[in-house]
């Protein structure tokens, strides 16, 4: 059984039917797009159906994917807007130190992937994306009340 599919290998009955179009052969990592497909076999949608989902989906989910990728995009550069605006001299950064804060942004990154992707897959998406988005609000936040390289580099 190919674990990575949820099915079972399609093999060749007396009728000349494969394991795919049965739903029994479907277990439960089998994904649910694909056990609704073996169930009910193939879908069609009217125009009609089609672009009320794409209507929906642009005026829904892109403002929100804007917004979210925006704020994204400017707690990348916040760091820098914060050194044009003193932040070293109030920082008492000296040396290297400018440059780690801004790797270790990085290093944290690459250390919470492998824990965020697993949970990904665990938890509800939209519980899962709702919480890493006030984590990291708050996070940013806290990058305000600072004062000096230790507690940069903590937040």
């Amino acid at each position: 059984m190919d674990q990575s599919k949820g099915v079972k290998e399609p093999s060749k009955t007396d009728n000349d039917t494969t394991d795919f179009e049965r739903a029994e052969v479907l277990d439960k990592t089998a994904d649910l797009g694909l056990q609704f497909l073996v169930r009910n076999g193939p879908v069609e949608f009217t125009w009609r159906e089609d672009t009320t989902v794409l209507l929906r989906t642009d005026l829904y989910l892109l403002p929100i994917l804007m917004l979210t990728f925006g704020l994204q995009y400017l707690d990348k550069v916040m760091i820098s807007y914060a050194a044009v605006y003193n932040m070293k001299k109030d920082l008492n950064l000296v040396g290297q130190e400018y440059s780690w804060a801004n790797s270790i942004f990085y290093f944290g990154y690459l250390v919470g992937e492998f824990p965020a992707n697993y949970l990904l897959q665990k938890l509800p998406i939209g519980k899962f994306s709702a919480g890493c988005i006030l984590i990291w609000g708050a996070l940013a936040m806290l990058c305000a009340v600072t004062k000096n390289f230790a507690s940069l580099a903590a937040v």
